[in-house]
């Protein structure tokens, strides 16, 4: 009996750890949701294609994400491709506050402190 904690994509894909909600979706939808949720693809239809999903190509990726599993999985995939920005969108706000002359110095800190406080 296998764990299902260990199954992984395959191709290009190969060891990326999957979620709970990716753990739900047979093997085309999770590269499906993962290709969506990480913007690998310019367009689900694209997704589809490469997912492995029958002609038309829209038309797969539209049926597929009407599935609620699905749905999931891409929201869970993109969670954890924004949470991998953060360091990178702090480090640029970093630099925008330490150059006063930057054209968004001012609005920029007043946007941190309102969110900040």
């Amino acid at each position: 009996m296998s764990d299902e904690s260990q199954v992984v994509l395959h191709g290009p894909l190969k060891g990326v750890e999957l979620g709970p909600a990716m753990l739900e979706c047979n093997e085309r939808e999770r590269l499906f949701a993962f290709l969506v949720g990480s913007g690998l693809c310019e367009t689900a239809g694209e997704a589809a294609e490469q997912a492995g999903y029958g002609r038309p190509f829209k038309a797969s990726a539209y049926q597929a994400k009407q599935k609620p599993r699905v749905i999931a999985a891409i929201e869970e995939v993109a969670r954890v491709q924004f949470r991998n920005l953060v360091p990178a969108v702090i480090r640029a706000a970093e630099r925008v506050i330490d150059d006063p002359k930057h054209k968004q110095h001012v609005p920029l800190i007043i946007s941190l402190l309102g969110r900040l406080g």
